[in-house]
C-alpha cells in the first residue's frame, strides 16, 4: 500500500530527525539484548518488498504485538503469531528441510523490537529456521513511511504506508504501547494504554521473558 505524502515544514523535518534519532536509539538498546539475532531496518524491509519474489526471497512478516495494538494497524503484508503458528503446523523440524517451507526469512516486529527480539529467538529455535530477523519496530516504520530519503523505488512523492487490518486502507494511526515510546513520526497520530492497562501489559512481558528463559533452561 501507498499514500501521498503530506506536506511539512522544515520545522517539522528539523524535529522528526530528531525523534529519530531518539527512536534508534531506543531501538539499539532493546536490539542489543538479542545479538544473536540479526536487526532489520524499515528502510531495508520497504525496499525488500518493493523488490520482485518468489520462493527464494519471500519475507514472512510476523507482528508479536497484542490484538488491541494491532486493532489499530499494522505493517502491510504481515501477520499474527498465532497465524504463523498455523502456517507452521505439521512442520517436524527434525524430519523436513527448511527449504519446503512458503517462506526464505522470518521477520518479527513489535513497537521497538523487545518483545519481537524474545519471539524471533524462540521461533527460530522451536522451528529450527535458517534466518529470522528482528526489525526495528512500528514506531522506526512511521519514520520509514514519512520520509522520502531512501524510497526511490516506491515512486516520486509515494510512502509506503501502515494499514488498517480490516479494510487494508493506508491510516496514520499506530499504538506506541505505551507514552514514553511516542517516537513516531509527525504526520502519524498515537494510540497507547492507559497506565494501569500499561502495568499490566508490562507484567506480562515480563512473565514472558521469564517462560522464554525457562524454555532455554530445558533445551
Amino acid at each position: 500500500k501507498t499514500c501521498q505524502m503530506t506536506t511539512t515544514t522544515k520545522e517539522d523535518e528539523n524535529n522528526d530527525e530528531k525523534v529519530l534519532q531518539e527512536c534508534r536509539s531506543k531501538s539499539n538498546f532493546y536490539h542489543s539484548k538479542f545479538p544473536d539475532i540479526p536487526s532489520l531496518s524499515s528502510n531495508d524491509l520497504i525496499r525488500q518488498q518493493s523488490q520482485p519474489i518468489d520462493d527464494t526471497s519471500k519475507i514472512l512478516l510476523v507482528d508479536v504485538r497484542t490484538q488491541a495494538e494491532r486493532n489499530i494497524s499494522i505493517i502491510p503484508n504481515s501477520i499474527s503469531l498465532s497465524e504463523f503458528h498455523n502456517i507452521m503446523k505439521g512442520y517436524n523440524p527434525t524430519t523436513e528441510s527448511s527449504s519446503l517451507l512458503p517462506f526464505a526469512s522470518v521477520v518479527t516486529y513489535c513497537t521497538v523490537g523487545y518483545r519481537s527480539g524474545i519471539e524471533a529467538r524462540r521461533l527460530r529455535d522451536l522451528y529450527s529456521l535458517p534466518r529470522v530477523q528482528n526489525l526495528d519496530g512500528i514506531i522506526s516504520y512511521t519514520h520509514a513511511c514519512g520520509s522520502k530519503k531512501g524510497m526511490p523505488a516506491l515512486g516520486k512523492n509515494l510512502v509506503a504506508s501502515l494499514i488498517h487490518p480490516e479494510t487494508k486502507e493506508a491510516t496514520n494511526q499506530v499504538h506506541i504501547f505505551g507514552s514514553s515510546w511516542n517516537y513516531v513520526h509527525s504526520s502519524y497520530e498515537i494510540k497507547f494504554f492507559n497506565r494501569w492497562y500499561l502495568a499490566w501489559m508490562s507484567l506480562q512481558v515480563g512473565f514472558l521473558v521469564l517462560v522464554r528463559k525457562i524454555q532455554g533452561w530445558k533445551k
